[in-house]
């Protein structure tokens, strides 16, 4: 059985997480896939992640796309989203706000704003 490849990119402006280092450094010991890890930097953010989506369509060695901001800490099995086999799944994502913390669910504005 082929293990399912993850092209994995970090968005990032210079500066990483130290806790989502901590997770991404324990990624490749999962032995359940095939991984790659890169952290793309560019700017403006929008254009960082067309050329991530540019490069990752151009590596036909990988199945799924995850993009990760440098200032999420996802769970330890975040790559268990690629056996619902989905086009397009997101994982929960919480957020420090109003002293605690809350899941974050973003509703587009009428103005465009989030």
């Amino acid at each position: 059985m082929v293990a399912k490849s993850i092209y994995i990119a970090i968005l990032n402006q210079g500066e990483v997480r130290p806790e989502l280092t901590t997770v991404l450094h324990d990624l490749p010991f999962q032995n359940k896939y095939s991984i790659y890890i890169t952290y793309p930097s560019e700017k403006p953010i929008s254009n960082n992640r067309n050329k991530i989506v540019q490069d990752f369509l151009l590596k036909k060695e990988f199945d799924y796309l995850l993009m990760i901001d440098d200032d999420i800490v996802p769970p330890a099995d975040i790559l268990n989203l690629a056996d619902f086999q989905k086009d397009i799944i997101s994982g929960l994502t919480f957020a420090y706000q109003q002293n605690a913390i809350l899941p974050l669910i973003l509703k587009k504005g009428l103005e465009g704003q989030y």
